[in-house]
Order: C-alpha cells, then structure tokens, then sequence
C-alpha cells in the first residue's frame, strides 16, 4: 500500500479538511516553548559542537566502515538519499569519511571535516525552522474548529526557567484539568486562505507529508524531486528492458 492511501486511511473522511490527523484527546493543549532566533542559532551550534567533542567523528567512521563492509559482502549499492544517510550527521561529513585515513590528516582532509561541521550546523538551524512551520501549520493554521489552544513559554533565558516555562506550565496544564480557563491566553488561530490546508504524501521521496498547498507546491517543483521522480523512471524503464 502506498503511503498517500495508508496515512488517508488513517486521518479517516470526517477530517478531510484537516492538515494533519485527528487528535486522540481532545482536553488536550500545546506547550510551545519558544526562543529568540539567534539565541536559538547559538544553541544549535553548541550543540553540534558538543556532539563532536563526545567523538561523533569516530562514531561515524565506524557505522561508515560496518555499513560498507556489509555493503560489499551483499553487493549491494550505496543509497545516500534513503534511510538512516537522510539524518543530520551522516550526509554532511560524506566527503570527509570517504577520505582514504593517510588523507584525513591532511590539510584537505582537515577542510572537508570543518566543511562538515558547518554542513551540519547550517542542517540544524534550517531543521529546527521547519519544526516552527510544522508546528504553526499543524495546530494554528489548521481549519477544525475543535483544534487544541496553544500556549506559547519563552525559553529564551534559561536562567529565569521556572518563571517562563515551569510554573507558567503547571498553572495552563492545571487549570485545563480542573476544568479552568488558565490565566495566559492561548496563541491565535491564524486564517489560511492564501495558502489552503491540504494532506499529500510524495511516495517517490520517500513518504514525505505536505501540509498546505505552498509546501506541496514547492517540492514538487523542487530540483531534488525531479532529479528522484526522473532517477525512479530510470531504474523502471531498466527494469522493463531487463524482463524483456
């Protein structure tokens, strides 16, 4: 079953209309907690920083060298835009890691792994404003009038935590237990008129979800789609010849 029919099936008819899924609860609220972009910027870095320091090099190479040493025991072809390789930290330090080891030393080899870790930050920021888009177009822009309130918490300055985000959150998630209106109001609703609400799902990349009308558009006419749709009608029409 094609991913378009199995996640149809799963939204059911009543929420045609609907971005995404029905929600299983429905005395449910959203806590999003929110933080200024470049205070975010710095974040993320840090953390690609750190997660080199802990020896994400090393653990790389050696899922690189397992995966090809299977790879060439099966005889089977490397599939870089598929899988586990599409995660942020493997495609970026490709170049690096397909480096024979005399060169990775090298000056060459010390500029591809730097490439890398930019590739990876510049991933990561663009990774964490896509979760902002999804977030909006999945609970604000979203046209059921049932939706749950979103309540924005600034995780801005983490040293006044339990002012912004603890007791700000126990007091929404309370009041709405016990039957409250909570003393902060929730984000609102945004109209989506220009950019309409829809539901597809690109099997030829791999299941991809789209939730409005730009976003679909925009893959579809995305230099990376036609390159997999035309790769896709390659290997079928091979396949044909083959059989013949």
């Amino acid at each position: 079953m094609a991913a378009s029919q199995l996640y149809q099936d799963q939204h059911g008819t009543e929420m045609e209309q609907a971005i995404s899924g029905p929600l299983r609860y429905h005395n449910v609220c959203v806590l999003w907690i929110q933080c200024q972009p470049e205070v975010l910027n710095k974040r993320l870095d840090d953390r690609v920083d750190d997660m080199m320091s802990r020896g994400l090099i090393k653990e790389l190479e050696e899922f690189h060298h397992s995966y090809n040493k299977d790879r060439l025991t099966n005889h089977s072809k490397v599939e870089y835009q598929l899988g586990i390789f599409q995660n942020i930290g493997f495609k970026e330090f490709h170049d690096y890691l397909i480096l024979p080891e005399e060169e990775k030393c090298t000056e060459q080899g010390k500029q591809l792994l730097e490439q890398g870790v930019d590739d990876m930050k510049r991933a990561t920021r663009k990774y964490a404003k896509k979760q902002v888009r999804w977030v909006t177009n999945r609970f604000l822009k979203r046209p059921d009038p049932d939706a749950c309130p979103v309540y924005a918490l600034s995780g801005t300055d983490i040293t006044r935590w339990e002012e912004n985000v603890g007791s700000p959150a126990l007091e929404i998630v309370s009041s709405i237990i016990e039957g409250r209106i909570p003393s902060q109001e929730p984000l609102p609703l945004e109209p989506n008129g220009k950019n309409p609400a829809v539901h597809n799902v690109c099997d030829a990349c791999g299941g991809k979800v789209f939730l409005t009308l730009a976003d679909w558009t925009r893959h579809r006419n995305s230099k990376r789609h036609r390159n997999t749709v035309m790769k896709k009608r390659r290997e079928e029409q091979e396949l044909l010849r083959n059989e013949r």
